[in-house]
């Protein structure tokens, strides 16, 4: 190692919409790294989140014994959703990771027979657990985005996270924003942030083909359609003008 820790290293592991990322840091937050800059331990994976909650808690289990030290004290865990920060429930999430919404991290997790397992495991939705330790002042604000499948973030003050009332301080992919407008969020909301900002960005759909009634047009849009282009294969604009008109609100 390049330089000496003073206190043992910690597990970082980041679970995302798309992959779980683990790597191994030293007590003072830095990465650990060998003679040669290369990063001593390091670990990424697919996060299985179409399979269930079981399968998405196994993953990062797995992805932990992979860069896991003897000495290591801690485990911190930034998830997707909406955590709650003292028992590591899920209390909301997107349908991104399938059934993930109201799951409880075990207690003892990760755990594995015949295994040293820290002691400690410390949650955050998709967020950072303390400033950079080169901040301009002790009572310095930090805003941090996280964008991946989703975008998350954080907000901290003074190097402590601040998870407000219900828990979502932070959440900046949910946030209003004007090019979003009437876009749906992965949430059941519209007009969020995640929808133009999230890597891709989820594109809006348009439904053609085959719509000639208001009924039907509503049916598309009730299925997630973002627009629908009213017509069939011949065409009778004034038919179908006046069917649509006459199915407006007075």
């Amino acid at each position: 190692m390049t330089a000496a820790h003073a206190r043992p290293p910690v597990i970082v592991l980041d679970l995302g919409g798309t992959k779980i990322a683990a790597v191994l840091v030293g007590g003072d937050g830095t990465v650990l790294v060998g003679g040669g800059g290369t990063v001593l331990a390091r670990h990424a994976r697919p996060t299985p989140a179409r399979e269930g909650a079981e399968a998405v808690l196994d993953a990062p289990a797995e992805a932990a014994r992979a860069v896991r030290a003897p000495d290591a004290t801690a485990i911190g865990v930034a998830a997707a959703g909406v955590i709650d920060p003292v028992t590591g429930t899920v209390t909301s999430a997107t349908d991104t990771l399938h059934g993930w919404a109201g799951t409880a991290w075990p207690p003892a997790w990760p755990t594995a027979p015949a295994s040293r397992w820290p002691a400690t495991t410390t949650y955050a939705p998709r967020r950072r657990r303390n400033c950079p330790r080169n901040r301009p002042s002790a009572g310095a604000t930090l805003v941090y985005a996280a964008v991946g499948t989703g975008v998350g973030g954080a907000v901290a003050v003074g190097g402590r996270v601040l998870h407000g009332a219900a828990g979502v301080a932070g959440h900046l992919g949910h946030l209003p924003g004007p090019e979003a407008d009437g876009l749906p969020c992965t949430c059941g909301a519209t007009g969020h942030l995640e929808e133009i900002a999230a890597d891709p960005p989820t594109p809006p759909t348009t439904r053609g083909g085959r719509i000639a009634t208001p009924d039907q047009a509503a049916e598309a849009l009730a299925a997630g359609a973002h627009s629908v282009v009213v017509g069939t294969a011949i065409t009778a604009p004034t038919a179908l003008t006046r069917a649509f008109v006459a199915a407006l609100p007075a």
